[in-house]
């Protein structure tokens, strides 16, 4: 009887910790698909924000200074959210890369001369990053739109594979 009792106690000692650590391992999941789901959707300033165009490194990445608050300014690296524009690299084909330059330099003439260059909701890791996404706008509307119209961009979701260039 003594052995059972034993037995029966281990079992229990082992059933609560299976239980315990089952317990542990959800919690653990829980949290961390719930920080998945929050990377890259912090919107760390949300609204409307004058910026003035420090530098365009591509024809979707901006360098802004944004005023976030009166009197502070911050310098982002803001991503047009949405589309795949074409990319200047070594491995592209020339056609990609010239094709690239030319809509650097399509950004760069659409962001020279308007009154007024806004971004829409600065969404970042956190918000002590520099890297940011948001939309950009001015009087001639959106860049993303202005973009896929000239034929520099197109949605995101397209397939990577999809050429920018036709073949000959």
């Amino acid at each position: 009887m003594i052995t059972s009792s034993r037995t029966q106690r281990f079992e229990n000692a082992s059933r609560f910790r299976r239980a315990t650590l089952r317990a542990g391992m959800a919690t653990v999941l829980a949290l961390l698909s719930a920080t998945a789901a929050q990377a890259g959707e912090y919107v760390a300033y949300p609204g409307i924000y004058p910026v003035r165009v420090m530098a365009v490194e591509s024809a979707s990445r901006i360098v802004v200074e944004v005023p976030v608050w009166t009197g502070f300014t911050r310098v982002f690296t803001v991503t047009i959210p949405g589309v795949a524009v074409p990319r200047d690299f070594s491995g592209a084909p020339q056609c990609e890369r010239d094709l690239a330059i030319r809509a650097k330099k399509f950004t760069e003439s659409f962001l020279a001369h308007p009154a007024k260059v806004q971004v829409r909701d600065i969404r970042m890791q956190d918000s002590a990053d520099e890297d940011a996404v948001a939309a950009m706008q001015t009087e001639a509307g959106s860049l993303a739109d202005a973009l896929r119209k000239q034929g520099f961009a197109r949605p995101i979701g397209e397939s990577a594979a999809t050429p920018w260039c036709k073949a000959k």
